[in-house]
């Protein structure tokens, strides 16, 4: 759960700029490896429904 928020954190840094859009796609692709699947696909969903 710490390295999903860590991955947020990062979003609109000078040195990791990424859109939320691409950083929910990475947090996907690494459900399993380094996020607990489970709590990726529910913070993915939590932030997708998100405005």
């Amino acid at each position: 759960m710490l390295k999903i928020g860590e991955k947020c954190n990062k979003l609109p840094s000078d040195d990791y700029d990424i859109s939320k859009e691409e950083a929910l796609k990475e947090i996907k692709e690494y459900a399993g490896t380094q996020f607990g699947p489970e709590l990726a696909e529910i913070f993915v969903e939590i932030m997708m429904n998100e405005h």
